[in-house]
């Protein structure tokens, strides 16, 4: 996934897409993936809890503290667009803990 940040598209968009109730307890895949000639490619795996805001801020706050900015989306630090699903919760918790990252 390190060498995903190094793809010129990494800076420029990137789509979060969560899959519920993956196990018995519930817990929540997202991924985070930017596109490339292939498709798409993982930059980034979160697994959670569940669903919630709070969920989602733990997973997005673990991902800041994890990565090396300064080398992430390309070197740019941030993607410029985030392409996510009507999930109140994972809007919610993006905008608060991924707005320039």
């Amino acid at each position: 996934m390190q060498r995903a940040h190094q793809l010129d598209y990494a800076k420029d968009i990137v789509f979060v897409d969560s899959t519920a109730s993956c196990d018995a307890s519930g817990h929540s895949v997202t991924f985070m993936l930017t596109p490339c000639a292939v498709g798409a490619v993982p930059l980034a795996i979160l697994i959670t809890k569940g669903q919630s805001e709070e969920d989602y801020k733990a997973g997005f706050i673990l991902l800041k503290s994890t990565q090396n900015l300064q080398n992430s989306f390309s070197g740019q630090g941030y993607p410029k667009i985030f392409v996510m699903d009507d999930s109140d919760a994972e809007i919610k918790s993006s905008q608060i803990c991924l707005a320039r990252i």
